[in-house]
């Protein structure tokens, strides 16, 4: 995802790039950690170094500490033991503890070790440091998504980047930030969504925000679910609706659903399939009948797929879009509000997994 900056054309002028190190030249790295408020948990932490920026930004920025002994590393992991998952991996990704056990004595002699924190909604999405750079005594790290998958995971995780540092690089750094630039791309986007506000409802038709409902029930009604026979099973959907419009022979509804399923077994809310995607219905002019529904393609074809499906004036609102899921958590909870346990586990079919949810 590419995300356009703003500059002050003034400060271009006078401010000096010193020379930077090539961004494959830096070692960096990530680990799983379980999803926190970051800003209700890092604002009055005296150790965020940019804690003035990260809370109050119209950038988004991310919670940035930095660590040039093996002391600092442990006295940060003994304050946020019971915050953070430490111990624990996520797929591919290794555990927090994992990857900073070889960070010793003998590596802080000539490095620091500088990290960072994303919140995000799907355990689906892998965020990188995919720039460092160091402009007028300021080391700032570039945060960015990596992938685009079609389908996702409902599970809100968290993610502690990291980057290996030479001391003698930074040693005319006085300030410490780290740049979200996915947080940075929806924000431009809802500026421009707003300028353009006007425009959106010339071309698109809001008078029948019904149909989005009618869109959804098709879902629900069509659902050839295997596990919707098992005890306790209902679906649950949320939606987000991007617009409706129209031709000559049908209307046409954008809009994001994202659909979990849950059931019972032993008393425990376990969690099924599920989907969170952009979607196009074509529903019939006269008649709110749906006729067919689209979803986008798979892995590289998938942005493409969606500029396809989308009007020009709300595609990138769909390609940039990342739903949370605390609505719908809160509405399964209270369904099942009748079990002692109103955690969610993934079953295994022999074991229960706990899912931060």
């Amino acid at each position: 995802m590419l995300g356009l900056m703003a500059c002050d054309k003034d400060a271009e002028k006078t401010n000096t790039v010193l020379p930077s190190i090539p961004q494959n030249e830096i070692p960096t790295t990530i680990a799983y950690a379980n999803w926190i408020d970051s800003e209700v948990a890092f604002e009055s932490d005296e150790n965020c170094l940019n804690t003035d920026k990260y809370v109050f930004s119209d950038f988004p920025r991310l919670p940035t500490f930095k660590f040039d002994t093996k002391l600092e590393l442990d006295e940060f992991k003994n304050k946020y033991k019971d915050v953070f998952t430490m111990n624990q991996g996520y797929n591919e990704v290794a555990s927090f503890n994992e990857v900073t056990a070889n960070y010793d004595d003998e590596f802080f002699n000539n490095y620091s070790l500088i990290l960072t924190y994303k919140e995000v909604s799907s355990g689906s999405f892998r965020y990188g440091i995919t720039d460092v750079k160091k402009e007028n005594g300021t080391l700032n790290l570039m945060v960015d998504k990596l992938n685009n998958p079609e389908v996702c995971t409902d599970d809100m995780v968290g993610w502690l980047l990291m980057a290996e540092v030479e001391k003698e690089y930074i040693k005319d750094c006085t300030f410490f930030d780290t740049q979200d630039w996915e947080g940075y791309s929806r924000n431009a986007l809802n500026i421009e969504n707003d300028n353009n506000m006007e425009k959106l409802e010339e071309n698109h038709s809001t008078d029948n925000e019904n149909l989005y409902d009618i869109s959804v029930q098709y879902l629900i009604d069509n659902n050839d679910d295997p596990e919707q026979n098992k005890d306790g099973y209902k679906m649950f959907v949320d939606y987000n609706g991007f617009g409706i419009t129209k031709d000559s022979e049908y209307r046409y509804v954008y809009m994001w659903i994202a659909e979990e399923s849950y059931y019972v077994v032993d008393n425990k809310i376990v969690s099924g399939s599920g989907s969170s995607m952009p979607y196009k219905f074509t529903l019939e002019l006269n008649k709110d009948k749906v006729v067919k529904y689209d979803i986008p393609k798979d892995g590289n074809e998938y942005t493409s797929s969606i500029k396809e499906m989308y009007p020009d004036d709300i595609e990138n609102e769909a390609i940039n879009y990342r739903w949370k899921d605390d609505k719908l958590i809160k509405e399964v909870k209270e369904y099942y509000s009748d079990l002692a346990d109103k955690s969610i586990y993934y079953y295994t079919g022999e074991e229960y997994i706990k899912l931060d949810k």
